[in-house]
């Protein structure tokens, strides 16, 4: 463990190792030692005794010399190497980096900022997707999609569990179909018993109803599911050399990729469903007149019902992508993807499935780009206020239009 916390061409000599003054930690002595000189450090590592839901061999808190470690690099610590199986992952830039192209600092560097980014450009776009497909049909921005993609993210968590005997393909392949099956049965049974009744009613009927179901959804996760963090073990997290620079190497790891695999891949199946299927050419026409629609026979309420369901299921797609990557989810998260993703398809334009698509990966690599250059702190507060700007003077975004006609009432 000292290993992980030190730099990579560091030597390191133990020389003891004791039980700590805090209760539960032990306490290790060492030698680093330089190209100049040798320093003595120590670190000291605490236990699961401060909380009772924790084993005593759970890690939770790591004293340096320097100070503790925050909660980020305890984080990383245990996911990507004391809970990692086998050996850590292979330094990419530890051999066959030299005939790697190199590329000046800030343009590596911008690089690597682009590659972080693409799981959370397919999170926001499968979200943002699902909340254009139901404002292009009823022209209203209904709530809760976060909050199914939180309950897609604990289906994934069971469904990695439940695979994990037969090793990690079979573990995401029955993570992916929990999660989009989880979200799409709770979706089907939200907009037909919850949102299609109130968007019949007068006023904001809707707005509340969905705003109360989103509350539900996630007081509903904190109760049923364990209060412990339950992580996901590291999958596909091998770095891959890209490019380099003069101090280190642009890396890409399979699961980055395999995630904005899948988030283009749902936005494209989608596009191409709306466009040639059936159940397009009705959402169209219920788009576009639902009075003419329902003189041709059309059934609003099985369009309506079959949209939410597409919907939901796109939005577990999205918790499972977060699940897999970052290795947790939690009931708290819903509020907060809801909101970035309802940014995302404001910024791209709600109306049109694509535009909201493209709205959300434009949020995610604004974001990235925020955290490389400004306090990261701050990044939150400017999503949200962007918000608000796009809904005073730009409401249909950078792609979208103005609808031409009423929707469901």
């Amino acid at each position: 463990m000292v290993a992980a916390i030190e730099a990579p061409d560091a030597k390191i000599t133990i020389l003891r190792t004791a039980a700590g003054e805090p209760q539960n930690s032990v306490r290790v002595d060492y030698r680093l030692d330089g190209s100049e000189i040798s320093q003595l450090r120590h670190v000291v590592c605490r236990f699961g005794a401060e909380n009772a839901e924790l084993g005593r061999d759970t890690l939770i808190g790591v004293d340096t010399a320097q100070g503790p470690l925050g909660e980020a690099q305890l984080l990383f610590l245990r996911r990507f190497y004391l809970d990692a199986p086998g050996e850590p992952p292979p330094d990419p830039g530890a051999s066959g980096t030299v005939s790697l192209l190199t590329l000046p600092t800030s343009f590596a560097l911008a690089l690597q900022q682009l590659v972080a980014a693409l799981p959370s450009a397919a999170i926001y776009g499968l979200l943002a997707s699902s909340y254009a497909l139901i404002h292009g049909l009823v022209g209203r921005v209904v709530f809760g999609f976060g909050d199914l993609a939180a309950l897609g993210g604990y289906a994934t968590l069971t469904g990695l569990a439940l695979g994990a005997v037969a090793g990690s393909p079979l573990a995401l392949i029955a993570g992916f179909v929990l999660a989009v099956g989880v979200s799409a049965s709770y979706g089907i049974a939200a907009g037909r018993f919850a949102v299609l009744p109130a968007l019949r009613a007068k006023g904001q009927a809707v707005v509340i109803a969905t705003v109360g179901m989103m509350i539900a959804l996630a007081e509903y996760s904190r109760l049923t599911v364990p209060r412990s963090l339950i992580w996901a073990p590291p999958l596909l997290s091998s770095p891959i050399a890209l490019v380099r620079a003069q101090t280190f190497v642009v890396t890409v790891t399979p699961m980055q990729m395999l995630s904005a695999a899948i988030g283009l891949f749902g936005a494209l199946c989608l596009l191409a469903y709306q466009r040639w299927s059936t159940f397009g050419r009705e959402w169209r026409a219920v788009s576009q007149d639902e009075i003419a629609a329902a003189m041709l026979g059309i059934d609003r309420d099985r369009v309506f019902t079959h949209s939410f369901a597409i919907a939901a299921a796109l939005a577990g797609l999205s918790g499972y992508v977060l699940t897999v990557h970052f290795g947790q989810t939690g009931y708290a998260y819903g509020f907060t993807l809801g909101l970035k993703a309802l940014v995302g398809a404001v910024l791209g334009g709600i109306g049109s499935i694509g535009a909201a698509f493209a709205g959300g990966v434009i949020l995610a690599f604004s974001e990235a780009a925020w955290s490389a250059l400004f306090s990261v702190d701050s990044r939150d507060l400017a999503v949200y206020s962007l918000l608000a700007i796009l809904f005073i003077f730009r409401p249909y975004g950078i792609f979208g239009r103005r609808p031409d006609s009423p929707s469901l009432n």
